[in-house]
């Protein structure tokens, strides 16, 4: 029986399916970069995808990999720091490994008859005076 996703649920699922991927890559950048003498351009790359990448789980909406995007990001940026950029680096990585295993559990998780997303707000249902 096929699952009954939501928009927003279908979306993600687009988007996460094939990010599996770039998870190998970025794993393999990182280790790249442990090497004695590293190219600059392996730096570059890991940058590239997590920046284009972080954009993409802002527009749908998957905050926790987006927060881990940028912190990849951001220490990817930084010069210096040999073994602790390394293993900050794959520190980071690890935590973005387990907000997708739990991005990919959301998008895949049948929403119930009652659990269709309701707008948030904080006035009160009914004119209060």
């Amino acid at each position: 029986m096929a699952l009954k996703l939501n928009s927003k649920q279908q979306a993600q699922l687009q988007f996460l399916e094939p990010f599996a991927r770039q998870l190998v890559t970025m794993s393999s950048l990182i280790e790249q970069m442990s090497a004695p003498k590293v190219d600059e351009q392996i730096g570059r790359n890991l940058l590239r995808i997590a920046s284009s990448t972080k954009v993409n789980c802002m527009g749908l909406g998957l905050a926790r990999m987006a927060d881990n995007l940028g912190q990849l990001e951001q220490t990817a940026r930084r010069t210096g720091g040999g073994l602790a950029r390394l293993r900050t680096l794959r520190e980071v990585h690890t935590a973005l490994k387990q907000a997708y295993d739990v991005a990919m559990k959301q998008a895949t998780t049948e929403l119930g008859h009652g659990d269709e997303e309701e707008p948030t707000g904080d006035a009160p249902a009914g004119g209060a005076h």
